[in-house]
């Protein structure tokens, strides 16, 4: 009748006639084309918005997302009527989604959610949202809006919605939260193999082993449980130290991951298995593979370099380490790369540069430990370069007058140095500069060498009063002996005894 229609001498009847053909019409590419005919040749027709939102949605089956936009805003700009503007809104919504424009997805939902009256999409638009909280980890509003699907019991998104609550749960260690959602998910017709997956993951987490392996049992080898369940395997083999039967499971794992965050999951676990094992060179390969392709690169590339520093690839180490150092320059981890730097060159022999480094780490830390392990290397390096001087070097540091805490340990340092090159005036003075900075209990050591200094130089009155006070903090061994050593020098051999 319509075919009949669209050739009628009365304008209007053949226009709606036309438009009722179009909408008719199976073939998506015909009607497409028509569409665009019929929006050309009809500007004024009371239609022209809805064969604007229809050709939208047209090329959005066709996946033509960028395009379709085009023609859903001017049908959004035409007048429709109400239930077409309800479902541009929701389609509006889909293509921004798409476009991976969440503001403006999130933008349509809503404006859709708020304005919807027949409710035909409605549970729809609220799990896409949930999905697009869950995506950003914003979870306080996934959980509300996943929950908001129990007012829609017949959706075929409420066992969907139960499952990622349960993911949610899980995520946040909220197990007995998780087990109640994967429970409900089930009785609305999840995949019950999918629950006992999860429920095989929550085993795992709290060490019930044997449960955890009794459920992977019974789990079908289909292709789509395969990740979970080599994953999970994979991990409990390896919480057995069982390290080479756990890599063969990660590098099935990663043949069945689904996505490159399932990817990256694999081979971070086969690389973490491969230094268990001590194959430091592979495992380093594998982060550096990891750190190229993933967003979270900070911690693979500094995985990549410890395992080549473990394999004793320096070279590779340093250009790792050193990577690290340009893009995250502002990482906690600073401190421990710049003195794997300084080791990676001192084990290739190159001492002078392993010495450089060293002294950088006095500019970027105030760690103790650090400053002990960068005081050693720099002692090692003078020892090794013969051309180097190490009194030199630390009173280049302490020329920078750095915080006090650091300048004592470096005037320790010193001290000790001159001490065994018998410099004992040069350590009466550097001990002179360590009393201003810290308490004598403090220098226990340093000031014993102090008292043996004067000792030598022969201020035996000032040597004893340093022992007197020393033997108040603490009474050992070396005390009395250098204490009795000077007496006995003395030619005061009571006291000696």
């Amino acid at each position: 009748i319509f075919k009949r229609l669209q050739n009628s001498m009365i304008e209007e009847i053949a226009i709606n006639s036309k438009f009722f053909l179009i909408q008719m019409e199976n073939d998506t590419d015909e009607a497409i084309k028509k569409l665009f005919e019929f929006i050309k040749e009809n500007k004024d027709s009371k239609f022209w918005g809805s064969a604007q939102y229809l050709l939208g949605y047209k090329l959005f089956e066709k996946g033509n997302f960028q395009q379709a936009l085009i023609h859903l805003k001017k049908a959004e700009e035409s007048n429709l009527d109400a239930e077409t503007f309800e479902k541009l809104h929701y389609l509006l919504a889909e293509t921004y989604y798409q476009l991976d424009k969440q503001e403006l997805a999130e933008k349509y939902l809503e404006s859709y959610l708020q304005k919807s009256a027949n409710q035909k999409f409605r549970d729809q638009a609220i799990f896409k949202r949930a999905l697009q909280a869950y995506e950003q980890k914003d979870f306080l509003v996934a959980i509300n809006k996943f929950i908001q699907l129990e007012n829609f019991p017949n959706s075929d998104k409420l066992a969907v919605g139960y499952f990622y609550l349960g993911e949610i749960y899980l995520l946040q260690s909220k197990n007995d939260l998780a087990k109640k959602y994967y429970s409900k998910a089930e009785k609305s017709g999840f995949d019950r193999n999918f629950i006992n997956l999860r429920l095989a993951k929550i085993a795992f987490r709290d060490h019930d082993f044997d449960l955890a392996e009794s459920i992977l049992k019974n789990i079908p080898e289909e292709e789509k449980y395969l990740y979970d369940a080599k994953m999970l395997k994979g991990n409990l083999l390896a919480e057995q130290k069982k390290y080479s039967e756990a890599l063969i499971n990660f590098v099935s794992a990663e043949n069945f991951a689904s996505n490159n965050e399932e990817s990256e999951a694999a081979i971070s676990q086969k690389a973490w298995c491969l230094y268990q094992l001590q194959r430091f060179d592979e495992a380093s390969q594998l982060y550096q593979q990891l750190s190229s392709e993933t967003a979270d690169a900070k911690d693979y590339i500094l995985k990549a370099a410890n395992a080549a520093f473990s394999a004793e690839k320096y070279q590779k180490a340093i250009e790792l380490f050193e990577r690290f150092k340009a893009n995250f320059a502002n990482d906690e981890n600073l401190e421990q790369v710049q003195i794997s730097i300084a080791d990676s060159y001192y084990n290739l022999g190159n001492y002078q540069l392993a010495l450089e480094n060293y002294k950088l780490l006095f500019t970027i830390s105030e760690n103790r430990e650090i400053i002990k392990n960068a005081l050693a290397g720099i002692r090692w390096c003078t020892e090794l370069l013969g051309s180097a001087d190490l009194q030199q070097e630390l009173d280049n540091l302490l020329a920078m007058h750095l915080s006090n805490e650091t300048d004592s340990m470096i005037l320790k340092e010193k001290i000790n140095y001159l001490f065994q090159n018998n410099k004992w005036e040069n350590v009466i003075e550097s001990y002179q500069q360590i009393s201003a900075l810290q308490s004598l209990e403090h220098n226990y050591d340093a000031s014993m060498q102090a008292a043996i200094s004067l000792a030598k130089i022969g201020d035996l009155d000032g040597a004893r009063e340093i022992f007197s006070k020393l033997e108040e903090i603490k009474m050992t061994a070396d005390l009395y002996y250098n204490w009795a050593v000077l007496e006995l020098d003395a030619k005061q051999k009571i006291k000696a005894m």
